[in-house]
Formats: C-alpha cells, sequence, structure tokens
C-alpha cells in the first residue's frame, strides 16, 4: 500500500533539533529557518521516515487533538516546508516504520517556520554549500589539485 511520506531534502538541507526548536539551513538557498511551537515533534517523525497520515493519527491522540486538525496543521507545515524547499513528498510502499514513543510536553501548537536571511550572502559565499551525496568536506583524491 503506497503512503506519502515527508522527506528532508539531504545533503541540501542540514538541521539541528534543540530542546524548543529545530534549526534547519538551505544550503542551496542560503536561507535558514527557526522551527517552534510543535515542530520539534513533527520534525522527528519526518526524520523518522512516518507517512503523513500515521504522523496525523499518533499526534492526535498524543495531544487530544481532533484528527481534522490535526491534519490541517500537518499539512500547512508540510506545505511551508516543501514552498521553502527543506522537505518533498514522496510515495513510498510497504509498512510505515514504528513511532518511538517518548514523553511528549505540553499542549498542540501549530508548527511554525520562521525565516531568516539575512546571512544568505555569507552562507553562499562558503563552499559548504556546495555538497553533493557525499558530504561536506569532500575530500580531492590522491594526486588531485
Amino acid at each position: 500500500m503506497k503512503s506519502v511520506t515527508l522527506r528532508i531534502n539531504k545533503p541540501k538541507v542540514i538541521s539541528e533539533v534543540f530542546e524548543d526548536e529545530v534549526v534547519a539551513i538551505n544550503l542551496g538557498t542560503g536561507t535558514y529557518f527557526g522551527m517552534s511551537g510543535t515542530a520539534k515533534e513533527v520534525w522527528r517523525l519526518i526524520e523518522a521516515g512516518v507517512p503523513v497520515k500515521s504522523m496525523v493519527t499518533y499526534l492526535a491522540q498524543c495531544y487530544g487533538v481532533p484528527d481534522s486538525q490535526m491534519s490541517s496543521d500537518i499539512e500547512a507545515f508540510a506545505e511551508s516546508l516543501a514552498g521553502h524547499e527543506l522537505a518533498s513528498r514522496i510515495e513510498t510502499d510497504g509498512p510505515a516504520p514504528e513511532i518511538e514513543s517518548h514523553p511528549i510536553a505540553g499542549s498542540w501548537s501549530l508548527p511554525v517556520i520562521s525565516i531568516y536571511d539575512d546571512m544568505q550572502d555569507l552562507l553562499l559565499l562558503d563552499p559548504i554549500h556546495d555538497v553533493d551525496e557525499t558530504g561536506w568536506p569532500a575530500i580531492k583524491p590522491d594526486g588531485a589539485h
């Protein structure tokens, strides 16, 4: 059975999850993002490869929010991620991965993305944005200059 999953656009997107937010950088555009609200919980599920439908069901149950509201909130967040080229929708086959349960603090709040492009020029000058599947730094083969 096919399901829709969000996939982080690695290696052009790097991220770090902190205590109450996610920071991501799109190395292709030089823009960085701060994600707050419950974005940390959603990002964790995206990184784990959890299909959107399973994500909605799980989070609705954890936070005691109606499925319809959760679906709408997750869809809006997914659209924003895709619009900023942070994640892409893909169709996957096979069973969904198990969701690793952990304590969830607080109540549900809409995941919010803040956009910061004040360092865009500096990030684009840095060679780290020229990454491929091998990552960064790319080590030149012996004898290459």
